[in-house]
């Protein structure tokens, strides 16, 4: 793999917007459902900047609630993006970057709260492999 082949948006600087624990009771706390959102800003086209935020969310749980959010500032070389397809891309595939920052947040702040610690799964991200035709064939007459 070649790191010289930089993708056209890569991300600038990672925000950490909202770390919010709330101690509700001493109950156990059993199965917990996390709740993610995905926004993001409209595209600056003189900064070529777009920031993007994922948020998780606990408030279904007798024990405690939590909220955390991260933002990404990614910046995009529009010279090698379409810019049609920016928000598709945010929505879509931004999401994937923030991740590991969202769920290494979530897993701190819950370990420090003193519950046990709350790990967002791994997701499977969609793979496109490229694939090469054959050349077609020529017939000579």
């Amino acid at each position: 793999m070649s790191l010289s082949n930089k993708h056209a948006i890569q991300l600038k600087k990672v925000i950490v917007r909202e770390l919010a624990f709330k101690k509700l009771s001493n109950k156990e706390c059993g199965d917990i459902s996390v709740k993610l959102n995905v926004g993001h800003s409209p595209f600056q086209p003189e900064s070529h900047i777009i920031t993007v935020s994922l948020k998780c969310g606990i408030d279904e749980n007798p024990s405690f609630s939590v909220n955390v959010e991260v933002s990404g500032v990614f910046e995009v070389d529009t010279d090698h993006f379409d810019i049609a397809f920016i928000n598709e891309w945010a929505q879509k595939n931004a999401p994937y970057i923030l991740h590991p920052y969202l769920r290494e947040q979530l897993y701190s702040l819950t370990m420090h709260a003193g519950v046990e610690p709350l790990l967002l799964p791994l997701v499977q991200v969609p793979t496109t492999r490229e694939t090469v035709k054959p050349p077609k064939k020529t017939i000579k007459k």
